[in-house]
């Protein structure tokens, strides 16, 4: 996988799950998706202001970031947003607090 080429995104889920990863299905496309090194999300506080915060800023102080997997597919992603560099450091990081 080349971090330098492949699409990093939040990829959120039915139920308000959130998760990132490292696209590596075309998009935009129709069907399912997958995500590399995929983390979910369990909790943020309010501060990070959503899922786009989380795109935007990542996870701080708060957050509980689940371990990475080697990959997940998503039948159905409600929505697919890209994630700054900022943001993917730190979703790397796997914060849980």
């Amino acid at each position: 996988m080349d971090k330098h080429r492949t699409p990093v995104v939040i990829v959120t889920a039915h139920r308000s799950a959130v998760y990132f990863g490292y696209l590596d299905t075309p998009w935009p496309g129709s069907g399912p998706i997958t995500l590399l090194r995929a983390r979910n999300a369990f909790l943020w506080p309010c501060s990070m202001r959503g899922a786009h915060g989380l795109a935007v800023s990542g996870p701080g102080a708060g957050c509980r970031i689940g371990p990475a997997v080697d990959s997940e597919t998503f039948a159905d992603p409600v929505r697919v947003m890209t994630c700054t560099a900022e943001a993917a450091a730190r979703w790397e990081e796997g914060t849980w607090s």
